[in-house]
């Protein structure tokens, strides 16, 4: 059986091109070859000499599909959002979560539960407990820290389920191994290498790259 690297190995090769790549590109005049999706990173506290809202100040429709999936490995109900909210979703944003006939309950956006290539599950915080939304990439505002591991893991994420129907037959999906979101994260090599040490111990990381490898040996053997 052929030895190969691990999840792990492979992460640090990744986190070390990106940063040469993104060097490499702010010396470059050359436009990608195709129109990416930008995704700014999203910072809830506003500075408060400025007028714009605080994150927690803002309530948002979403629509969701007429009936929720299972939730799978998080307990309670996953409703997937099935058009565009007037503005991303952030941390602490109330969204009231509506299908074509009726409203389902409101929630404020808690935390990041778990990504695929092309969606990021929510949790809300309700009076019911274990509701998530399943969010298409591009209708989100991550953080810092979330938009590093999305995009340091992003060739390890399943590439199921497909991307919104928006999306799906544009050309820049395509090619299934290259990222078609580009996100806005420019920060100092030592925060790189602080949030990298995060990461690693992040239950949520560590979950799925052992279960990566697993799956790997599993199909080796």
């Amino acid at each position: 059986m052929q030895e190969t690297p691990s999840s792990l190995t492979m992460f640090f090769a990744f986190t070390t091109s990106y940063r040469k790549s993104r060097e490499a590109n702010r010396e470059s005049d050359t436009p990608p070859a195709e129109p990416l999706f930008y995704t700014t990173s999203s910072h809830p506290l506003t500075d408060p000499r400025t007028t714009q809202l605080r994150s927690y100040a803002i309530a948002t429709d979403v629509y969701v599909k007429a009936a929720p999936e299972d939730a799978g490995d998080h307990a309670g109900e996953t409703w997937v959002v099935d058009k565009q909210p007037t503005s991303p979703l952030a941390r602490g944003h109330i969204a009231t979560l509506r299908t074509p006939d009726h409203m389902v309950g409101s929630g404020r956006v808690s935390k990041v539960v778990a990504f695929t290539r092309h969606w990021v599950i929510l949790r809300l915080a309700s009076g019911r407990d274990g509701r998530h939304i399943r969010v298409p990439i591009p209708w989100v505002h991550l953080g810092t820290y979330d938009s590093f591991v999305y995009m340091s893991l992003y060739n390890t994420l399943s590439p199921f389920p497909e991307p919104h129907g928006t999306y799906r037959d544009r050309p820049s999906f395509a090619n299934t191994a290259e990222n078609p979101y580009e996100f806005d994260l420019n920060v100092a090599p030592l925060e790189l290498e602080r949030l990298r040490n995060r990461m690693v111990k992040d239950p949520r990381v560590v979950y799925l790259l052992e279960s990566v490898e697993n799956v790997a040996a599993i199909a080796g053997s």
